[in-house]
C-alpha cells in the first residue's frame, strides 16, 4: 500500500508591492445640506421673553482624478440669524436684539500632468464673511438706546506651482490584501490571487466606493455584491457560506479605517493673498444721556509667499508605512490699518512682516490589523520673523521686532477602532521650545520642555 502526500504552499500576500498601485479615473460628488430652526418663549410676573434662531448650511465637493488631471472643488455657504425680545412690565422697557451672519467660500485646485509626471498646479480660494448685530432699548417715553455693529471680511488668493511626482491613495489596495489574507487564513480560497488579480480587485473597489448612492443601505449592498461577483467570477472561492460572507463584510467595514498613501512629490509654489476687513459700529443713547458716536475700523493685508515642498510616502508592506515631509517658505506681508472714531482723531498704522520657516518631519506607522494603528513621529520647525510698525500720521516707526523660534517634537500614539463608529485614541508628546526675541533692542530668550498625554474616545452617532 502506498500513498502520496501533496503539500501546497500558501501564497504570501504580505509581499505584494502596494507602491505599484494607482487609482482608476474617478469622479466624485458630495452635497451636504442641513438646517435648524428653534423658538422659545417665557412669560413671567415681571417680564416676558421670546427668542427665535435659525441656521442653514450647505457644502459641495467635486473631485476628478485622472492620469492627466486632478481637480478638486470645495464650496460652501452658511446663513444664521436670530432675534429676541424682552419686555419688563414695571420699568416699561422693551429690549430687542437681532443678529445675522453669512459665510461663503470656494476653493478650486488643479494639477495638470504630462507623461513624465511633471505638473503645473493652481490653487484659487475666496472666503467671505459678514455679520451684524443690533440692540434697541425703548422706554415708556419712546426714548431709546441703540447700538449696532457690522463687519465684512474678504480673503482671496491664488497660488501657482510647478513640480514633479504624484501621491497615490492605496487604501483600497491595502484593504484588498487584508481581504485575501483573511479568506486564505480561513481556508476559503480555491485559487491564489496573482498580482494582476490584486490590482484589478483594488481598482474595482476604488470605482464602486466613488459611486453615488442616496441610500446608505443600498450602497453597502451594491458594494458587497460587486466584490463578491469579482471573486466568484474569477473562481477564487471554495464556497459562498456564512464564513465567507462574514469575512467579506468585516473586512469591508474595517479594512479601510486608516488612509494609506504612496509616492513622492516636489513642488515650487508662489502664492499671493489679499485680505480686507471693514468694521462699522454705531451707538445712540437717549435713555442714559451718553454722547452718540460712530467708529470705523479697516484692515487690508497683502501677502506674498514663496515655498518649496517635498513629500515622500512609502508603504514598506501592508503593515508598515513611512512618511517624510520637508518644506521651506519665505513670505512678506504689508498690513494697513485705519481707525476712525467720531470722538477722536483718525489714525492709520502700517506694518511690515518678513518671515521664513522650515519644517521637517518623519513618521513611521505600524498596522498590526485592520483596527489598530501605532505610530511614532519626529518633527522640527524653525521660524525667523521680522516685524516693524509705522504710524502714518507722523511717519514715525513705533516698534520693530525680530525673533527666532524653534520647536522640536517626539510623539507616539495609537488608534483603535472598536467599530466603524467607535474609536479610541491615545497620544504622548514631548516638545522643546526655543525662542530668542528682540523688540526695540530689548533681547530675551526662552527655552523650555513640555509633555502632553491625551486619551480620547470618539463615537459617531450617524
Amino acid at each position: 500500500m502506498s500513498g502520496i502526500i501533496t503539500i501546497v504552499n500558501a501564497q504570501d500576500y504580505k509581499t505584494y508591492n502596494l507602491n505599484s498601485y494607482y487609482t482608476p479615473d474617478i469622479v466624485r460628488n458630495y452635497l451636504d445640506l442641513n438646517g435648524l430652526l428653534s423658538q422659545e418663549s417665557d412669560l413671567g410676573h415681571y417680564q416676558s421673553t421670546s427668542k427665535i434662531n435659525g441656521n442653514v448650511y450647505g457644502s459641495y465637493y467635486h473631485l476628478v482624478n485622472t492620469r492627466k488631471k486632478i481637480c478638486e472643488l470645495r464650496s460652501g455657504i452658511s446663513l444664521s440669524g436670530g432675534g429676541n425680545t424682552m419686555k419688563r412690565f414695571y420699568e416699561k422697557i422693551i429690549s430687542k436684539n437681532n443678529s445675522f451672519s453669512n459665510g461663503d467660500f470656494i476653493n478650486i485646485r488643479y494639477k495638470f500632468y504630462n507623461n513624465s509626471k511633471y505638473f503645473l498646479s493652481t490653487d484659487t480660494h475666496i472666503n467671505y464673511y459678514y455679520d451684524s448685530n443690533s440692540n434697541n432699548n425703548t422706554d415708556s417715553l419712546l426714548r431709546r438706546d441703540y447700538s449696532s455693529s457690522s463687519q465684512h471680511n474678504i480673503l482671496g488668493g491664488l497660488s501657482v506651482g510647478i513640480g514633479k511626482g504624484r501621491i497615490e491613495h492605496i487604501t483600497d489596495a491595502v484593504q484588498t490584501v487584508y481581504l485575501i489574507e483573511a479568506l486564505q487564513n480561513k481556508g476559503l480560497l480555491k485559487k491564489d490571487f496573482d498580482d494582476n488579480d490584486i490590482f484589478d480587485l483594488s481598482q474595482k473597489i476604488s470605482t464602486i466606493k466613488n459611486k453615488r448612492f442616496l441610500d446608505s443601505r443600498q450602497k453597502l449592498i451594491e458594494e458587497i455584491t460587486k466584490v463578491d461577483s469579482f471573486i466568484v467570477s474569477n473562481n477564487k472561492i471554495n464556497k459562498q457560506d456564512a464564513a465567507y460572507f462574514t469575512t467579506l463584510y468585516d473586512i469591508w467595514l474595517n479594512g479601510a479605517n486608516f488612509e494609506r498613501k504612496t509616492g513622492r512629490i516636489i513642488e515650487l509654489k508662489i502664492q499671493p493673498n489679499i485680505y480686507f476687513k471693514n468694521q462699522f459700529t454705531t451707538n445712540v443713547s437717549q435713555i442714559n444721556n451718553q454722547n452718540d458716536y460712530t467708529e470705523q475700523y479697516k484692515i487690508s493685508d497683502r501677502n506674498y509667499r514663496l515655498g518649496i515642498y517635498y513629500l515622500n510616502e512609502k508603504s514598506i508592506n501592508y503593515k508598515w508605512q513611512k512618511s517624510f515631509n520637508a518644506q521651506a517658505e519665505a513670505a512678506i506681508s504689508n498690513n494697513y490699518q485705519l481707525t476712525d472714531k467720531s470722538t477722536s482723531t483718525k489714525t492709520t498704522n502700517e506694518s511690515l512682516y518678513k518671515t521664513a520657516n522650515s519644517n521637517v518631519s518623519y513618521r513611521l506607522g505600524y498596522y498590526p490589523n485592520t483596527r489598530t494603528n501605532i505610530y511614532g513621529q519626529l518633527s522640527n520647525r524653525t521660524d525667523l520673523n521680522y516685524y516693524s510698525q509705522i504710524n502714518n500720521n507722523n511717519s514715525e516707526t513705533i516698534s520693530t521686532a525680530k525673533d527666532v523660534y524653534n520647536i522640536s517634537e517626539i510623539a507616539i500614539g495609537t488608534y483603535y477602532y472598536f467599530s466603524p463608529n467607535l474609536r479610541l485614541s491615545a497620544n504622548a508628546t514631548v516638545r522643546n521650545y526655543f525662542n530668542i526675541y528682540d523688540i526695540t533692542a530689548n533681547i530675551s530668550a526662552n527655552n523650555r520642555f513640555t509633555n502632553n498625554l491625551t486619551l480620547s474616545i470618539t463615537y459617531l452617532v450617524f
